[in-house]
């Protein structure tokens, strides 16, 4: 967690007026200091009836309290909703998947204004085939119950699902294997089938106005992957931006301020990755920073997955293993930089071939991820954090005199 000091400064007012009151102007300076550099195990699975395999993309509360998936085990063997409570290391089950309701959540959670949750599974008892038709789910709020609210078709979440959530309280996604981007209304079980992408979708972001933003890491002019719009209303995914050899290529996550602006990173050829940034009309690109990477043909270089509340960007480096990128390191991009700076890397009690992606933020900037199978022993996966801020307040009281007008 985040460690706060505070230091006091008071200079008493001098020469008090007569008839006057006196008031204080309060200013406060900020001072932020790297805490640590150093990757915590804040909680590791270990028991089936809890869950195992936990998968990244977690929701945090207003409390502070961690809540995510396991993509196995729980009391059927068919995966786990947990919670991990602010300031405990302790791995509290809330719901299990039992088939019928899903199989195998995988992809990100999402938590609307209630605190009820939202995710997505690879497939359920009812699928003709495995991989025939996934769920997405609601968990209620004080509740242990995992409620279907839709069925997704054809290899929807082959690779894991993406869900966002407007600010009406209605639910985006898009199935990966598919890129197949629907909606279900807040309330609603009906699943509306809006655009298709063209390409692998690696990012999905939703505005205020109910727009939505994703990348793939194909398709565009140039083959190279791109950015598309699927305006609010609209039933086609629009390119408002082609990756190439002069802006990189094979896109890699997305995030957005909030006022416009999206974030992601690309692959540039033989030297490693960039962050970018870029207007949602599709003007204005950008590249904020470039960097080398330990996979410098960029397929796997670096993933940009985590916005702080003060605009800070934060994202995963990668190497190559095999058939799968491993995580190397956590970068930062602070706001208003040109290079990145490296918070963390990863070891052999936290490292594994695939997992910590996406990198999850809280309100006080502390950034939670989670390793499917964690250390060379294989083990059924860790929930890792990196608090990373001391922040230093110094408080001015400075004497102010106003004339009592009583």
């Amino acid at each position: 967690m985040k460690r706060r000091n505070v230091i006091v400064d008071s200079a008493p007012p001098q020469n008090r007026c007569l008839e006057a009151i006196c008031s204080y102007l309060v200013e406060r300076l900020e001072t932020r200091t790297l805490l640590s550099s150093s990757l915590e195990t804040l909680a590791r699975f270990g028991t089936n009836a809890v869950g195992v395999q936990p998968w990244p993309g977690f929701a945090v509360d207003a409390s502070g309290n961690l809540y995510g998936t396991a993509a196995a085990g729980g009391t059927s063997g068919y995966g786990a909703v947990f919670e991990i409570p602010h300031g405990t290391s302790t791995i509290v089950p809330v719901a299990s998947f039992n088939g019928g309701n899903g199989i195998a959540p995988t992809g990100n959670l999402v938590m609307d204004a209630k605190g009820d949750l939202f995710g997505m599974t690879v497939s359920n008892l009812n699928a003709q085939s495995y991989l025939d038709q996934s769920t997405v789910f609601e968990v209620a709020k004080g509740t242990n119950t995992i409620t279907t609210v839709g069925l997704i078709g054809l290899n929807s979440a082959q690779n894991g699902g993406m869900l966002a959530l407007d600010a009406e309280g209605d639910l985006y996604g898009v199935g990966v294997g598919n890129g197949m981007v629907f909606e279900i209304p807040r309330g609603s079980s009906t699943v509306d089938d809006l655009a298709i992408a063209q390409g692998v979708v690696t990012g999905i972001v939703v505005d205020g106005n109910g727009d939505v933003f994703g990348t793939t890491e194909q398709g565009g002019a140039n083959g190279y992957g791109s950015i598309f719009e699927v305006a609010h209303g609209s039933s086609t995914a629009n390119v408002i931006f082609s990756f190439g050899n002069s802006t990189g290529f094979y896109p890699e996550g997305l995030v957005s301020d909030g006022a416009g602006t999206l974030f992601g990173t690309i692959g540039l050829a033989g030297t490693g990755s960039a962050v970018y940034r870029i207007n949602e009309d599709g003007s204005g690109f950008t590249t904020l920073a470039s960097f080398s990477t330990p996979d410098a043909a960029g397929l796997f270089g670096a993933l940009l997955s985590a916005r702080d509340g003060a605009g800070n960007l934060y994202g995963v480096i990668y190497a190559t293993s095999g058939q799968y990128p491993a995580p190397q390191s956590i970068f930062e991009l602070p706001v208003g930089a040109t290079s990145i700076t490296s918070l963390a890397t990863f070891d052999a009690g936290v490292n594994s071939p695939s997992g910590s992606e996406p990198l999850t933020v809280d309100s006080e900037g502390n950034l939670y991820g989670a390793i499917f199978r964690a250390g060379s022993n294989r083990d059924p996966g860790a929930v890792f954090e990196l608090a990373l801020w001391k922040l230093d307040y110094r408080v001015s009281v400075l004497p102010q005199c106003q004339r009592d007008r009583s």
